[in-house]
């Protein structure tokens, strides 16, 4: 009776249901029978809730099932998924490797949106053998800033010991050249490696194999360094410049040869009917270069600025031309200075440090020189990365005039560019003793410099008479004596050394030992007489 009453909804009004649960609270016993009564009888008459309550929770699981027994390796859906978010990145050119502008892919600006995201975090959880899925979540960690989450995913499919992706090693390679450094055999040995499977493709790019050249070049491999530039240049004809500079420096003339011809029939015939481009010229001034053909420099660079007149690199090329031609005709005319040359240079590249350094000699000569040129001197020390020959020069002519603390100001500069130089160590000492005498942590200072310099070095002779003749400027004749025995023992019987310590043993009043190296050098000059 009671199953008839509730088995449809026009046959059940409300306060039928409500009389039924009623009578089921009168009958505590009956109130599970009749709650499952009342529950299925109220559901069944709303088929949405029933839908809801029932079909989505059997399809949600349904679907989690199937899901988890597809092969993730290569479903359709998962493919598609990646390769749209490999053509995103292609896109928005995140791989620097293989685009056509230096652009740093560890500070772009743009951001690529995935939105197939969770289907490669999937793919990558369930099969670690999918390089793709990798290689693809590396770049957006790259493109996050998270560089050591990429390096680490990057280095699981492209081994070190081993070849791998050839994306992961070409991006790997990138950021040690840019990042990380190869100081150490064992990291070029890495860095070769990585560059080496990054190029084995045959669309690998230009620049890639000319970086890959560079490292090789570097190391004395020169045949596999012209091979690479070869792959390069057949793609990029103005590359053969390249291929010429490395052959040239290896003394190959027949390559070289080759590689002139080769750049001729392409950008020299350009540049002659009018068609040139930026990279065109460049590639011809750099065959001029190695010719040493300087009226070609000139003639040629200054063509190319009129045609391109906002090309940087241009200018530079120019402004070297000139200042190349102006070294040529000084060393040849025996000291003839064409100081309408520099200038011509500052007018092509006012910045060009080939130029400051030009001056700088000109200075330590005591060669007056015009204002431009003094002007230019003046601004580049300041706006300009300057050679720390350069530097060194200008500190001899501080030192000249006395000026130890302008003097001083120019060798940590220099220092600071090449900071292994013993020279440039063994003045900075001496000129930070003389700019601040009086200060003993200076004159502290300064004996560490000289002890780093020493170790760098087994011709340090001079580095022993800058201490010994800062210490005796200073009259702490003890430290010099202790300089000078150091000295003794690196360079037995040398006169400047044996002069020395007579001057500090007579400076203690220690007249005998000063008496006994006094017989030394009269024993060094007798010998030498005979």
């Amino acid at each position: 009776m009671t199953e008839d009453r509730f088995r449809t909804r026009d046959s059940m009004p409300s306060a039928v249901l409500w009389c039924a649960l009623a009578e089921i609270a009168r009958h505590p016993t009956q109130v599970f029978i009749g709650t499952f009564d009342f529950a299925h009888s109220w559901l069944s008459s709303r088929s949405w809730l029933s839908i809801v309550l029932f079909v989505v929770p059997l399809a949600t699981a349904l679907t989690l099932v199937f899901i988890d027994k597809l092969p993730l390796a290569e479903p359709r859906w998962l493919n598609h998924g990646l390769e749209r978010v490999e053509n995103e990145i292609e896109s928005a050119r995140l791989d620097v490797l293989t685009s056509e502008h230096e652009q740093d892919v560890y500070s772009s600006e743009e951001h690529v949106d995935f939105e197939s995201e969770l289907i490669l975090r999937r793919l990558l959880a369930e099969d670690e053998v999918n390089v793709r899925a990798r290689y693809l979540l590396a770049i957006r960690f790259t493109s996050e800033g998270r560089l050591g989450v990429a390096r680490f995913l990057m280095r699981s499919i492209a081994p070190e010991r081993d070849a791998g992706y050839p994306k992961a090693h070409a991006w790997l390679a990138q950021d040690r050249l840019r990042h990380i450094g190869a100081g150490t055999p064992g990291e070029i040995e890495i860095l070769v490696r990585d560059l080496s499977v990054a190029t084995s493709e045959e669309d690998a790019s230009p620049k890639l194999l000319v970086r890959y050249a560079d490292v090789l070049a570097r190391q004395g491999k020169t045949e596999e360094a012209l091979n690479a530039l070869k792959r390069a240049a057949l793609r990029v004809p103005t590359i053969w410049s390249r291929y010429a500079a490395v052959a040239k420096l290896s003394g190959l003339q027949e390559p070289y040869e080759m590689a002139k011809q080769a750049l001729h029939s392409k950008s020299g015939l350009l540049i002659e009917s009018g068609a040139g481009s930026e990279e065109d010229y460049l590639a011809v001034l750099e065959i001029a270069r190695l010719e040493k053909d300087f009226e070609s420099l000139v003639t040629v660079g200054t063509a190319a600025v009129d045609r391109f007149p906002s090309s940087s690199r241009l200018k530079r090329a120019l402004s070297t031309g000139y200042v190349l031609k102006y070294r040529h005709l000084y060393d040849k005319d025996d000291g003839r200075i064409e100081l309408a040359l520099l200038e011509a240079a500052i007018a092509a590249d006012r910045t060009n440090p080939s130029i400051t350094e030009e001056i700088a000699w000109l200075v330590t000569n005591g060669i007056s020189s015009s204002e431009n040129l003094l002007a230019t001197l003046e601004s580049n020390l300041a706006d300009v990365v300057v050679s720390p020959v350069t530097r060194q020069l200008l500190a001899n002519v501080y030192v000249e005039r006395g000026d130890y603390l302008n003097a001083l100001a120019q060798l940590e500069l220099a220092v600071k560019s090449a900071p292994n130089s013993p020279q440039l160590l063994n003045n900075w000492a001496y000129c930070l003793v003389q700019a601040h005498p009086d200060d003993p942590a200076k004159l502290r200072q300064a004996e560490e410099i000289l002890r780093y310099a020493i170790a760098l070095t087994d011709d340090n002779e001079q580095l022993y008479d800058t201490m010994v003749r800062i210490f005796l400027d200073a009259e702490q004749y003890a430290n010099a004596i202790r300089w000078l025995e150091s000295s003794l023992q690196a360079h037995p019987g040398r006169r400047t050394t044996l002069e020395n310590m007579v001057v500090a043993y007579k400076a203690l009043e220690l007249y005998e030992l000063s008496e006994l190296f006094e017989a030394q050098l009269a024993d060094l000059q007798s010998a030498n007489s005979d």
